[in-house]
């Protein structure tokens, strides 16, 4: 391969993988809606979404991951994740050399096994503490722009050298399983002339100049070496000959996957006590309104990694994570907008579960409780029926008589809307069980 086309591969990988950041930015930003959706191409929330929805379409998009990774390797590490790309930018910057690769196997196995034996179980709590796109996600969503410049920074100096998707990342050691398989691998030819150029520059440290063999299950694909390399001895291909796995790589390996099985196996067991723990974050989210799509608190507790993306998102910032880092509506920031189903669409693992407009219309998410004592009609004896006018489905309507409000309890669907209005703060919306459908109860 020409150094020109070689250095190119590179080139394209690091402007699409900005691109790639550069969609992330803009879907937690909330500035262009329908950017949202591309998170569902994320590895954890397709596998999430696939679990909890079980879609054509969310499986569709997983198994797109999955095979792109079985052609082409963990493409997805150096390209799409957020995380990953900050992690790379760092290492560019910093122009560090790599360091030699931290033989972990029993900690990523025994991470993977039980993120992902959690998952099975139907608790995506795993996903919640150790998930790449999900821990970016909530800096981006809930931090202001300097906080954000800071904790990039403070994330940068912490995760330099790629050391937590060496050393921690569930997703990482998910897709190197799968590159393992790939018959397209990176390999070093009988031409190198070991000047270590390209392990200086590979930023999952996972070249092994010595010996000839770089480790496929790890490489990010990132591509450095490829340019680097100034005999062209790195090539790109199907069944490479490369030199035999090493007696500490081959024993990693084996370590790695007698943890794997071991997580599952732990991961299985505590689902018993991580569903209890997410049932007691769930008492306390009964006692918030939740985004329409939720179901109910316990459902939400299970299926959220609280990636932030619904509230980055939500036009009114009616939604907030509080208690726990699950998701509900405090409706002193605004009202839950009638014609908007923008959270539940955009929601990339199924823990809002999408609504069209037309359900989300008749979905009751919480129900209006009125204190006549402080109404403006009664305290000041004035007309105000700013309720009424707010109310989209009519569960609001005036009296005759006095000009006081009546409230259609069988119509309210709890959007806040009124409550958001009203002067003398007479309304607030009450907490319902479960979130139904108005007129089938």
């Amino acid at each position: 391969m020409k150094k020109g086309l070689r250095g190119s591969l590179a080139l394209a990988r690091r402007l699409v993988g900005c691109l790639a950041f550069i969609v992330v930015l803009a879907a937690f930003s909330g500035w262009v809606a329908w950017v949202g959706w591309l998170m569902r191409f994320h590895v954890a929330p397709s596998w999430l979404g696939m679990l909890s929805l079980c879609t054509v379409g969310v499986i569709a998009t997983f198994a797109f991951i999955v095979v792109a990774t079985l052609l082409l390797g963990r493409v997805y590490c150096s390209v799409l994740c957020p995380l990953g790309l900050l992690q790379d930018f760092i290492h560019w910057v910093s122009r560090r050399k790599s360091q030699k690769l931290f033989r972990l196997g029993w900690l990523r196995g025994l991470v993977f096994g039980l993120v992902f034996g959690l998952s099975l179980f139907g608790w995506a709590l795993g996903f919640r503490l150790l998930e790449p796109y999900s821990s970016l996600g909530r800096v981006l969503a809930l931090t202001s722009l300097p906080g954000v410049v800071l904790v990039l920074a403070l994330l940068g100096v912490i995760l330099r050298q790629r050391l937590f998707c060496k050393s921690l990342c569930p997703v990482g050691t998910f897709l190197g399983w799968i590159s393992g398989l790939s018959p397209l691998k990176l390999r070093i030819s009988e031409s190198c002339v070991g000047c270590g150029k390209c392990a200086k520059v590979c930023n999952a440290g996972c070249i092994d100049v010595e010996g000839k063999r770089i480790d496929n299950g790890r490489c990010v694909r990132c591509l450095n070496c490829i340019s680097s390399c100034p005999a062209g001895a790195i090539a790109w291909g199907l069944k490479p000959k490369q030199a035999p796995m090493s007696v500490p790589d081959r024993r990693d390996f084996l370590m790695q996957c007698g943890f794997s099985i071991l997580g599952l196996c732990i991961g299985g067991a505590l689902s018993g006590a991580v569903g209890r723990l997410a049932h007691s974050l769930a008492e306390v989210s009964k006692e918030f309104v939740l985004p329409p799509g939720a179901g109910d608190a316990d459902r939400l507790a299970r299926l959220c990694t609280a990636c932030g993306l619904c509230v980055a998102n939500c036009p009114t910032n009616v939604i907030v994570l509080k208690t726990g880092g699950l998701p509900h509506l405090n409706f002193a920031h605004g009202n839950c907008q009638f014609d908007c189903n923008r959270c539940s669409s955009i929601c990339p693992t199924g823990a809002l579960k999408p609504l069209d407009l037309a359900t989300k219309h008749r979905t009751r998410i919480g129900q209006v409780v009125f204190n006549a004592k402080v109404c403006k009609v009664f305290s000041e004896e004035e007309p105000c029926g700013k309720c009424a006018e707010v109310c989209k489905i009519e569960a609001v309507v005036l009296r005759k008589t006095t000009g006081a409000p009546r409230f259609k309890r069988d119509l309210c669907i709890g959007c806040g809307s009124c409550v958001n209005v009203c002067p003398t703060k007479a309304l607030e919306i009450k907490v319902v069980e479960s979130q139904t459908l108005v007129g089938q109860e």
